[in-house]
Parts: C-alpha cells; structure tokens; sequence
C-alpha cells in the first residue's frame, strides 16, 4: 500500500490568519481589510475603505476571501479597462486527466519541450523510466490541450498533482510546476521537499503571490498572473528529482475551472476570486478578455488588446 504526504505551500501559511486577527481587532476593524489598529482607528490594506475597512475601493471586489491574501480586496483586472467588477457566483469544478483515455495526449520532456518522449499507461496513471535521456537535464511532464487556452476562471482555485518517483539513494528535492501564457512565464515551487517512494499529493493554489517569475525569480502581480491564465499555452510538471532517478508515475492531475452550478451544494468552493466585469461595448467575458461580435482585436491598448469596430 502507497503511503501519501501532502504538499501545500499555501496550508502551511494559512494556518492561524482569522483567529489571530480577530483576537487582535476585536469586533470593530474588519479582520480581512484591517492591516493594523492605532490609537482606536482601523488602518485599511490596499484597496480597502470604510471606517472599520470593511469595504471594497471602486474598482476592486472581494474582501473576504478563501486565501491569505494580504493586499485586502482585490483590483478589478476587466483586460485594463476602467470598470467595475464583482466576485463571481460560480463554484469550482475540477477538470481532471483521464489518463485512461488520454495518456497519448500527455509526454514527457526537456524545459524547451524538446526531446519529447511517450508515456505508458500503468494502473490507471502515467509511469517512464528511462530517464538517462535527461541525465544532464531537467525533464516535465508536458500537459495536453485540455489544460490549455483560457483559463482565467480557474484563478483562486488550485491546482493538484499526485506523483510518486522512485530513486536509489533517496534524494529529494522541491516539486517545480511552470505556467506560460500570453508572454508570461512563472514558476512555482513547493517550500517542502517531495519525498520518494510515496505518493505526494501537491496543491497548488492558482494565486500570484505563490508564484515567481521565470528566469529571474522576480515577483508575480495580479496582472501577470491573469495574463498567463488568459491563454494558457504550456502547463510543465517537474518529472525528474534526483539524478540516480529511475522511475516516476503521474496518477493526478487537475485544474479548478469556475463554473455556473444547479446544485445546492455547501461543500463547492465559491469561486468569488474570480471577477465578473461590467464589460463596455465591444468586449466579452467575465473579464472583458474578448471581443464581441463585429468588433476585431488591437494589438494596441492594455493587456490582452482594445477591441475596434471591424468595419
């Protein structure tokens, strides 16, 4: 029987956050827009108002949120566009690999998608072994098309992967996921090391602040973020963890996307990170990242492009 260790950058700093600020603001600051009390009076976060921060800046949404966000609400993205927006009445839903049915779909290979291999299909997950093709380099997982494109309602949901790798002489290191989309390139990476020879079940919540830019570990924005999510061209899990690596098997994979529910279920995780736009004639979605009809996208203007009449 496979013993399973989670691993959670975002457990780990979750615990203790609204108990704490609740003891120390009391009933009068609001525990998630207060960033600290002074002399009786509530000192807002960023994009916070009110006289007891309990308010959203125009242009923002979401005070109370699932997540340890420390800036308060969070700012209207809308493709640049000066509107308002609010959270979502969405659940998430997982969308997960069948890998019974799609291991063709999914390979194996180098950082620069190069040397791609083929995957077998072993007890309902993904297992390769022959990784003396990659002694010298990194090798990924290269997750398929399902996974790509726009994903910007899966922000605030997470990720999660269930892997096991086996090694000769037990060394570890941290898991890697890389996200690229819309020019974006970001990297995340566990705080805890993975363990070998037992199933790890990593989640990774799709937030900015868990994390950095490729290349030159700079920070994320919220921006960044929800440029790569806006098109998602390349999702890579780190295959390889030790050099005398032998063998590893992919039995997860998952990516919460928001979505409408009919079901009147307490147990679905409200998507309220994810932002309904008041989206301005020519744009569509919930976060005016497309044109309408009779409108064609710019190559000028913010983020993903203004949208100009075709005619």
């Amino acid at each position: 029987m496979d013993f399973k260790v989670e691993i959670s950058n975002y457990n780990r700093k979750r615990i203790g956050f609204l108990n704490d600020r609740v003891t120390q603001y009391g009933a009068t600051c609001n525990p998630h827009g207060t960033a600290q009390e002074s002399a009786g009076s509530c000192i807002c976060k960023s994009n916070v108002v009110g006289k007891f921060c309990d308010q959203c800046a125009a242009h923002s949404f979401n005070l109370v949120t699932n997540h340890e966000y420390k800036r308060g609400c969070l700012s209207c993205f809308c493709n640049g566009l000066e509107v308002q927006c609010q959270s979502s009445n969405l659940v998430y839903e997982a969308l997960r690999a069948d890998f019974a049915t799609e291991s063709h779909d999914w390979s194996i290979g180098d950082k620069f998608t190069k040397n791609v291999q083929a995957l077998q299909l072993v007890n309902g997950g993904l297992e390769y072994s022959d990784f003396n093709i990659f002694r010298d380099r990194e090798a990924f997982f290269i997750a398929p098309d399902k996974f790509k494109g726009n994903k910007l309602s899966s922000y605030g949901g997470n990720i999660t992967i269930k892997l096991k790798y086996s090694t000769l002489s037990q060394d570890s290191c941290k898991f890697e996921l890389r996200l690229s989309g819309s020019h974006v390139n970001i990297v995340y990476l566990s705080l805890e090391n993975l363990i070998p020879d037992v199933v790890n079940e990593i989640v990774v919540p799709l937030y900015e602040d868990e994390f950095k830019r490729y290349g030159d570990n700079g920070k994320v924005n919220r921006e960044h973020m929800l440029m790569a999510l806006s098109d998602i061209k390349l999702i890579m899990i780190r295959a390889n963890y030790s050099p005398d690596q032998y063998l590893i098997n992919l039995n997860e994979f998952g990516i919460d996307v928001a979505q409408e529910s009919n079901l009147d279920n307490s147990e679905s995780r409200k998507a309220k990170s994810v932002e309904i736009c008041e989206c301005p004639v020519g744009y569509s979605g919930n976060s005016c990242e497309n044109c309408a009809q009779g409108f064609k996208r710019s190559i000028s203007g913010f983020y993903l492009g203004l949208c100009e009449p075709e005619f």
